[in-house]
């Protein structure tokens, strides 16, 4: 029998909880040290379209939070949304940290004449409908070509995605790249396309590290009325929102779009990608870890 995993420090100024299933363990090696926990998405009901995650994995996950959120130093998510959801049932304050790429310095590409290249990437996810923006292309005029570059989950969600656009010309499936990769290779896009109708709670809230990647890459942003996105989307002006989740409502907006009307919402991503960036997010998180340790009398 091998022997059980000791960690070589004994004590902690300061433990992060990297999501709520860390937390318990977090709790224990903290021995009375403060706690960060970064919850990232609302634990409870993450996948609440699933059976077995109502049945069995969500009760867990709320039963895990009432009992520890109480004890933290401070709690992190990625959105507005849902850490309000968290204040309301749990009674934690919550703050913002949204999942921010690096910064990378990059070129606004023009758009091509006649062509308008979108690209849409992630994990391949029953859940998250990626087949209603296949169907978006049958109702786009023929400058809009969609790029899928996808990370395999299961092999039947691939399978049935490529079944759906086969045959369609302005559709390709290409292969994924490393993360840190992403906004330099979809620099040469024109619109980064994210339409999730709300399947679960999280989905509502969506507010993912792609849509910050797409920023980075100076794309113009077009997604569904998902409130933590279209928020943005309209604040910074560097995209467009459909008034619905139907493939046929984002088609008008898109095909409404002129090649100069493209080019000004990627200069606009270009403007708030100086803000939404993994280095901004340390320089906030380094001055919020040194308060909680000062509060803690660390270093005092």
């Amino acid at each position: 029998m091998q022997a059980a995993y000791t960690l070589p420090v004994q004590s902690f100024d300061l433990v992060l909880a990297n999501d709520v299933w860390a937390l318990p363990a977090a709790l224990r090696l903290a021995k009375g040290a403060p706690v960060w926990l970064d919850a990232h998405e609302y634990a409870p009901r993450e996948f609440e379209d699933r059976i077995a995650w109502r049945l069995l994995l969500g009760p867990f996950f709320d039963s895990v939070c009432r009992r520890d959120l109480p004890k933290v130093a401070r709690m992190t998510t990625v959105c507005e949304g849902i850490a309000r959801e968290y204040t309301a049932r749990y009674g934690v304050p919550v703050d913002m940290m949204p999942n921010c790429p690096e910064p990378v310095e990059l070129s606004v590409q023009p758009v091509q004449a006649g062509r308008i290249r979108m690209i849409h990437h992630g994990a391949a996810i029953a859940s998250r409908r990626i087949e209603v923006m296949i169907d978006l292309m049958h109702h786009l005029d023929d400058r809009f070509h969609l790029d899928l570059m996808l990370v395999e989950q299961d092999a039947a969600t691939m399978a049935a995605l490529r079944k759906r656009a086969a045959g369609h010309p302005r559709i390709r499936f290409i292969p994924p790249v490393a993360m840190h990769q992403i906004a330099a290779y979809t620099n040469a896009y024109d619109i980064g396309l994210f339409l999730l109708p709300p399947t679960n709670f999280n989905y509502l809230h969506a507010l993912p590290n792609k849509f910050f990647e797409f920023m980075q890459a100076r794309l113009a942003i077009a997604v569904g009325p998902s409130p933590e996105m279209k928020a943005l989307v309209e604040l910074h002006e560097c995209g467009v929102v459909s008034p619905s989740f139907e493939p046929t409502d984002l088609a008008r907006v898109l095909g409404a779009l002129t090649h100069a009307d493209i080019e000004a919402m990627k200069h606009a991503s270009d403007r708030a990608s100086r803000r939404f960036n993994a280095a901004s997010t340390r320089s906030w998180l380094q001055a919020e870890v040194a308060s909680v340790l000062a509060s803690a009398g660390v270093g005092a």
